[in-house]
């Protein structure tokens, strides 16, 4: 059994400057061929976005990661059982995955969730 479960808010060892970030559980599904992944959407972030840079992102709606990471990742459990409406990031993120995951398709984090931050940010800023 996950210690995470839907409807916890996390906080979490996070970049410089992100003090006040926290993760949201969304969804723990546990899987044959790959434990627990738990999704999860991450709050409070500044990612910067070179193509629209007055508006930094704040939210990652939809991320995937492996339980264990996920672990090393939180530092301590701020709520329980928080209702959360989904979200289209979520639902359409979350579909879109599964769909692939079950056809050998899509993967998950298995990092901490900073890096995976910072993986998001840096992606960003080569795709412009």
């Amino acid at each position: 059994m996950s210690k995470f479960a839907t409807g916890q808010v996390w906080a979490y060892h996070t970049r410089p400057a992100e003090e006040g970030s926290r993760i949201r559980v969304l969804r723990v599904d546990v899987t044959e061929r790959a434990g627990a992944i738990v999704h999860v959407a991450v709050e409070g972030v500044t990612i910067l976005n070179p193509s629209e840079p007055e508006r930094p992102t704040r939210t990652i709606g939809f991320m995937p990661i492996a339980e264990a990471s996920l672990d090393a990742s939180v530092t301590r459990l701020v709520e329980e059982d928080v209702t959360f409406v989904p979200s289209a990031d979520f639902e359409g993120g979350y579909g879109g995955w599964k769909e692939a995951f079950d056809a050998g398709k899509a993967g998950f984090w298995t990092t901490p969730v900073a890096n995976v931050v910072q993986a998001v940010e840096d992606g960003l800023r080569q795709t412009r």
